[in-house]
């Protein structure tokens, strides 16, 4: 009977060091290039980044960084579209913002890929929030997400 040997403990520091030192560096270059390109606001890039880096352990091919921004794309533009027709009923927004996180949450328990639903999770804390906070500026939302989005890939 073949049993696999566990790597040396110093590999698994080295391994751990590495992503501790990959996650700083890829959050602090997003927030970085944010201030460098003068994007508004600055936290949505490295907050996207971080949760880039904490579900995929690998660099991602070009193939899934265009699943990664359309799922972003998708998530926003759907979630603007219920903040938008339903922020002047708070009590609506709030139940149907409740339902979506309860469907994401379900979609994630029963198998689904967790990246798109954490986007969805993502897009569904910030965009109602800003469409009954600062209506004015609701519209802007999903672009800066794509913009983020882009940037941490």
């Amino acid at each position: 009977m073949n049993v696999p040997a566990s790597p040396p403990p110093e590999a698994l520091a080295l391994a751990r060091r590495d992503t501790v030192l990959r996650f700083a560096f890829g959050v602090t270059l997003a927030f970085v290039l944010c201030e460098a390109l003068n994007w508004r606001p600055t936290a949505l890039a490295p907050v996207l980044a971080g949760v880039l880096l904490a579900s995929i352990p690998i660099r991602p091919p070009l193939k899934l960084c265009l699943v990664i921004l359309a799922s972003m794309l998708v998530a926003s533009s759907f979630t603007w579209l219920v903040s938008v027709l339903l922020r002047d009923t708070p009590f609506a927004l709030w139940l149907a913002v409740s339902i979506l996180f309860f469907a994401s949450f379900l979609a994630m328990l029963r198998g689904a890929p967790a990246l798109p639903c954490t986007l969805m999770l993502v897009s569904l804390a910030v965009i109602p929030v800003v469409a009954v906070a600062s209506p004015q500026y609701v519209d802007l939302l999903p672009g800066m997400l794509s913009k983020s989005i882009l940037i941490a890939l």
